[in-house]
């Protein structure tokens, strides 16, 4: 971050008539690079103040619990993840989705825990990675029962209410591999624990789907995935309130994508990067099927657009009990460890 003010772009000569293509190529090189450098700034501003306070309340209970690479290839690769996003298209077809339970993994942001569990449906995974995402998110009678997939510095709040099973993943940092290093010397499965940061992308969602991938599904599934203000609402009704409030999109803020149906939408900065993370993930990833089943929402690069229910009906064929898989994975340390 301290170059960005002395970085300067400066093209020799006739290069520009010689290799006009060429320097457009570098040029996209250096603004992507100095986009992630200024992402990165910002959520480490936005979040050092409760950094810290996270990490030292959060590792304690690594004790008892799991980490993410002892999920690895944990699903039969003819079962789908289902990654559940609390975009305002999820009010349209959250109700299909119990036709999936017990035929697919059900993946669940943490937003979007709420209205799946007011409609009967209990997700398989809870993924977190917010650092000051209110508990009021998560008080439901069942939260506990749900394992719950989080980094070191989430949000203290919902990991204290949560009782269940909870599986740690690497983001990457320093103090993360000290740690990580360390349980591995002490772990009574020394295997599982694997210093293999998984790719957040910045989101929930982005990190919901690196965490499906690590699960070994071949067929994943999006639902709730907008990152457009589809309605003019940033979030389905029923997560931060009973009914959201609508934005204006005419107000010149907002940035101009393409949607699902080839029309113009709207969305805002934050959810164009985790777009753009997506148009370059899933394209890269040429053995899983990704199919957005959103029915609404910005255009994804490499995805198949399918209504959710017709989805379901020939992706989810093959029964599967994701508790008992869970239920069969140790804790990283024994008692005596």
């Amino acid at each position: 971050y301290d170059k960005l003010s002395i970085l300067h772009h400066l093209v020799l000569g006739n290069y520009k008539k010689l290799f006009p293509d060429e320097i457009k190529e570098i040029i996209s090189i250096e603004k992507d690079q100095i986009d992630l450098v200024m992402r990165t700034l910002s959520t480490v501003l936005n979040f050092m103040d409760v950094n810290g306070s996270n990490f030292l309340n959060n590792i304690t209970y690594l004790y008892n619990n799991y980490t993410t690479y002892q999920v690895r290839n944990l699903l039969p690769e003819n079962i789908p993840s289902i990654i559940v996003a609390a975009g305002p298209s999820l009010n349209k077809n959250i109700k299909d989705l119990k036709a999936a339970k017990n035929k697919a993994c059900i993946i669940a942001t943490d937003t979007a825990l709420k209205p799946l569990l007011n409609n009967d449906i209990v997700p398989d995974f809870i993924v977190i990675v917010d650092g000051k995402k209110p508990g009021i998110l998560f008080e439901h009678e069942l939260y506990s029962e749900i394992p719950l997939v989080m980094t070191t510095v989430v949000s203290k709040e919902p990991v204290n209410m949560h009782k269940g099973k909870k599986f740690f993943a690497w983001e990457g940092t320093v103090y993360e591999k000290e740690l990580f290093m360390a349980a591995k010397e002490s772990s009574a499965h020394p295997d599982d624990i694997d210093v293999f940061p998984l790719s957040t992308g910045g989101s929930v969602a982005t990190t919901a789907y690196s965490f499906a991938k690590l699960l070994g599904s071949k067929t994943i599934i999006l639902v709730g995935q907008d990152l457009a203000f589809t309605g003019n609402k940033t979030h389905a009704d029923g997560t931060f309130k009973e009914k959201m409030d609508e934005i204006d999109t005419a107000s010149g803020k907002y940035i101009e994508v393409e949607d699902i149906y080839g029309n113009i939408t709207y969305t805002r900065y934050d959810y164009k990067t985790y777009l753009d993370w997506f148009n370059e993930e899933i394209p890269a990833a040429t053995d899983i099927k990704v199919i957005d089943a959103t029915e609404g929402g910005a255009k994804i690069t490499g995805t198949e657009i399918l209504t959710l229910k017709d989805a379901i009906d020939r992706e989810c064929i093959h029964p599967i009990n994701v508790k008992e898989l869970i239920n069969s994975i140790q804790p990283i340390f024994c008692e005596e460890k």
